[in-house]
């Protein structure tokens, strides 16, 4: 299965940000001063069946992607930055990744 993540940059939208599956949502100029300091960074994923891409932070994206590929062993994303016009990929295995973002340690 092809997986994309495309990076949702600060000049990409108006409203706030906001995570589909942890809720952490930003105003537009929060995003942007945490976006270029590498604190958060954004990302639209299309799921697999889905019509409309989710929004997800960094910190869920890979445990997303992980519940559509669950067959898989060794989990990749395709990383796309349509500002800097650059791909990059992610690998991680399924093993390595947790099931929902709220088993991670950072999470109180």
């Amino acid at each position: 299965m092809e997986n994309k993540a495309y990076v949702l940059t600060p000049e990409s939208k108006r409203r706030k940000y906001k995570c589909t599956l942890c809720h952490l949502t930003y105003a537009p100029k929060e995003y942007e001063q945490l976006f270029y300091l590498k604190k958060i960074i954004y990302f639209s994923y299309l799921p697999p069946s889905f019509k409309r891409p989710k929004t997800v932070c960094h910190a869920c994206l890979m445990s997303l992607v992980k519940s559509y590929n669950k067959e898989e062993i060794k989990i990749s994303v395709e990383i796309i930055d349509k500002a800097k016009k650059s791909t990059w990929a992610c690998y991680s295995y399924a093993s390595q990744i947790k099931d929902s973002v709220f088993d991670y340690e950072f999470f109180p």
